[in-house]
């Protein structure tokens, strides 16, 4: 086969298969296709500079990585430690079935969807009651970021942000007054 006959993509692309830092592969290929010479050397200067990024950074890379994903995880569950304990996801099932508390707001408080400040206090003290927690935990565990369960469900729309919302429309979209959860809750206990 002629070398007139091989596109200059068909020469890089083997050309680049061959590769090595070995100068002698480069000689080849500009003795063979010497109107392919420009784009050969220039790939040739890419990919040794690639393969001296490799070589040099691939360990520092990976030790960099394992230190930061280290320091991320002891920060994470420093955050996650302090103040609160962690309320199991348990708990919120426990209490649900025991005081007959519709799940979705149980589910709406394990998610952290609302803001503590929005629910009345003897409320709160009565749900912290039911999750055999202090009501100082509940408070701050709400108090953390959002945690919303991912399912694998498809959608046409990109997910957003959550938002917290107020607890009164937690308990509206259960059809529930706070009176009602209060009375639930106390006839329960």
């Amino acid at each position: 086969m002629n070398s007139q006959e091989f596109t200059l993509e068909d020469v890089l692309e083997a050309f680049a298969s061959e590769f090595s830092l070995n100068p002698n592969i480069l000689k080849k290929y500009l003795a063979e296709y010497p109107q392919f010479s420009v784009e050969l050397v220039d790939t040739s200067r890419e990919l040794g500079r690639l393969e001296h990024l490799e070589a040099d950074t691939s360990h520092d890379d990976e030790t960099f990585l394992n230190t930061s994903f280290a320091r991320f995880k002891a920060a994470q569950e420093q955050v996650q430690g302090q103040g609160h304990q962690s309320i199991s996801e348990e708990s919120f099932k426990i209490a649900s079935k025991k005081f007959k508390i519709p799940f979705s707001i149980m589910l709406a408080l394990k998610e952290r969807r609302t803001d503590p400040s929005t629910i009345p206090n003897q409320l709160l003290a009565l749900i912290a009651q039911a999750l055999a927690t202090t009501t100082r935990n509940l408070e701050l565990y709400l108090a953390g970021p959002l945690s919303i369960s991912i399912k694998s469900n498809k959608s046409d729309e990109k997910p957003t942000p959550g938002v917290k919302v107020p607890f009164e429309q937690i308990l509206q979209d259960a059809n529930m007054s706070g009176e009602e959860l209060t009375q639930l809750i106390k006839q329960s206990l």
